[in-house]
């Protein structure tokens, strides 16, 4: 869903009111808060959650640094059921 769209429930400030916090994942990494990463859509059953900086690799970086994952090709699908696309 897209704030710029106004497709966020309970929200209809737009673009300009919304802030962004920037950090690394190095810094995150040396507090004691709790956090994760994950190599693709956090909604995807696919997808895969670390919470070590040593699996950063596990990433495909080309992908994130598209502007359209699934345009790219980064999602194989076999059938039609969402459950089944596999990386590639």
């Amino acid at each position: 869903l897209a704030v710029h769209k106004g497709q966020v429930a309970n929200y209809q400030g737009g673009q300009a009111e919304v802030i962004y916090l920037v950090s690394s994942a190095e810094t995150i990494a040396k507090t004691d808060l709790i956090w994760c990463f994950t190599d693709g859509h956090a909604v995807e059953g696919i997808t895969e959650f670390f919470d070590s900086l040593d699996e950063l690799p596990k990433v495909v970086w080309g992908a994130v640094e598209t502007w359209r994952w699934v345009a790219v090709g980064c999602f194989k699908t076999q059938t039609l059921n969402v459950a089944n696309r596999q990386r590639f």
